[in-house]
């Protein structure tokens, strides 16, 4: 079968009779266990049926409507079209049907209306809303209408590039959007996207927004914009390997390494302007992936059962969790702080804290999570994602209670940026997409989180310092 529609008192499926090349069928039923098969008796099956008002309206392989008042006697309407409707649905006082760059209306199945219309994806998906349609495609393209004639983009198929790269993170600073992967991307509130290459050599895999500008950390140095348009050239010294930069309002903290050390020289650059950046160097295996601010302490994690604290960004105390971890990304919403990773033996996982000291775990909502690659907070919402969650995108409004929701079809998300008004996914291939529905509040969780202490004995770092 390749669709069912229902009109009150009846339902009527369509398809073919047996595989793919049978005959082109349909069946009725008024209760859903008892049906009764019928031939069309035409060559090729209609692919989507609608109904309202007790008419059923079916279209498919060929430039014409199927229209029954009963679901049994079915007459044929011919429509003048470049190509054949395939999809349609039932808007309360019209139908509505697409095609490949087409759209149909008709308010009696019988006379329609057609118009070419060219989209960024084939449309698969049509839904009326109450107060509109919604039209879904491939790689996360979604459009919205309140009459099925005037049409609004809601996001972008995919971001047209030569390169094979993702988009490692987001950044918002006013409407202006900056993305950074291998080169940079920029938008206005999520209109056109512009790919521009690095400045120098520099590969930014963090970009962050302190008020006035946009900084990008990442291979090969630290970069400055104040439009997201012109950069500057590297601030810090090539040959190093910057995961995540944070500004605290007076100092910035940069995380990374240097990968012609081998494996025990990690680094923690800070600056009080971006200019003139002071070195630590810390010889410890444990990678620092993250940094993040809580308000009076910084936040330094990675990989390993470690991590470190700061309140000045000079003076580091070690800190222990006890056990394995791999953090990935941290957000901060004014008083909590949110960590974002995985247990290499459980998989993702939540941590949040106020202090940098005293941390929680939370419940997850799903059990199949193997880990998470970021998190924002939109100003209302904390906002994490994990690539190998599929389409799920996970939600708290305290950093404690988290819910899931299947946002972003189409598209394995990599990064997330956005705020009261808009939210900016973007996966695998480039894409992105933009959803402008307000986010849900979570209830309690369906399963309680747990403490976890910063146990274990603290010990006051001593790095070599270069200037």
């Amino acid at each position: 079968m390749l669709d069912l529609a229902w009109n009150g008192s009846l339902m009527v499926a369509i398809g073919r009779d047996g595989y793919w090349l049978g005959s082109p069928t349909f069946f009725t039923s008024e209760n859903g266990d008892e049906w009764q098969q019928s031939p069309f008796n035409r060559d090729y099956a209609p692919s989507a049926i609608a109904a309202s008002g007790g008419r059923f309206v079916a279209v498919g392989s060929e430039k014409d409507a199927l229209v029954s008042d009963d679901g049994l006697s079915w007459v044929t309407a011919p429509y003048e079209s470049s190509t054949e409707l395939r999809g349609i649905v039932d808007g309360g006082d019209r139908f509505l049907a697409t095609g490949n760059d087409v759209f149909g209306t008709s308010f009696d199945g019988y006379v329609w209306s057609v118009e070419e219309r060219h989209t960024e994806s084939r449309v698969y998906g049509l839904a009326w809303l109450g107060d509109g349609y919604l039209a879904v495609g491939e790689d996360g393209f979604m459009m919205t209408s309140p009459d099925g004639s005037v049409w609004t983009q809601l996001s972008q198929k995919s971001f047209e590039h030569s390169g094979t790269w993702e988009i490692d993170e987001l950044a918002m600073g006013g409407s202006t959007i900056v993305g950074v992967g291998a080169g940079i991307i920029r938008s206005r509130r999520g209109g056109e996207w512009v790919w521009r290459p690095s400045p120098g050599d520099v590969g930014p895999r963090s970009v962050i927004w302190t008020g006035s500008a946009f900084w990008a950390a990442g291979e090969n140095g630290v970069v400055r914009s104040v439009d997201g348009v012109l950069w500057s050239q590297p601030l810090v010294d090539h040959d190093l390997r910057l995961y995540d930069i944070v500004w605290n309002g007076s100092v910035f903290v940069a995380v990374g390494w240097n990968p012609s050390s081998g494996d025990g020289r990690k680094l923690i650059l800070t600056s009080p302007d971006g200019l003139r950046w002071l070195y630590q160097w810390f010889e410890q295996e444990d990678h620092f992936f993250t940094v993040g601010w809580t308000g009076s302490r910084f936040v330094v994690a990675g990989s390993g059962s470690n991590y470190l604290t700061s309140t000045d960004g000079s003076v580091w105390d070690l800190e222990t969790w006890g056990e394995e971890l791999n953090l990935i990304d941290t957000a901060w919403n004014g008083t909590r702080l949110v960590a974002v990773g995985s247990r290499s033996d459980v998989g993702g996982l939540i941590l949040s804290t106020e202090d940098g000291i005293k941390w929680v775990e939370s419940a997850l909502p799903e059990d199949d999570v193997s880990s998470f690659d970021d998190v924002t907070w939109t100003g209302t919402h904390f906002v994490a994602v994990s690539r190998k969650s599929g389409d799920v995108i996970f939600t708290s409004t305290d950093g404690l209670s988290w819910i899931s929701e299947t946002t972003c079809t189409g598209v394995w998300p990599v990064s997330v940026v956005g705020d009261e008004r808009s939210l900016f996914v973007t996966g695998r291939g480039l894409q992105i997409i933009r959803r402008t529905t307000p986010l849900a509040d979570p209830e309690p969780p369906r399963r309680s989180g747990r403490q976890v202490l910063s146990g274990g004995k603290k010990l006051r770092m001593a790095p070599s310092i270069q200037k």
